[in-house]
């Protein structure tokens, strides 16, 4: 697969199992809430309370429109 046909999907798949979602709570497509009011891509929690928001960009388009 060469980097022009990588998917959202696939980073996501790819990001989930970097972090190990066997013991870290990963979600997708996360929306709004209590603590922030924009949409997260993925949002992976920590059994230690850590949390980490992974932004996917897959066109340069994408990249300026969050600028």
């Amino acid at each position: 697969m060469g980097l022009e046909n990588i998917t959202a999907l696939a980073i996501e798949i790819a990001v989930a199992k970097l972090f190990n979602f066997r013991t870290n709570n990963i979600l997708s497509c996360v929306r709004g809430g209590i603590v922030f009011d924009y949409e997260l891509d993925i949002l992976i929690l920590t059994p230690h309370g850590f949390g980490y928001e992974i932004e996917i960009k897959t066109t340069k388009s994408d990249l300026i429109a969050d600028k």
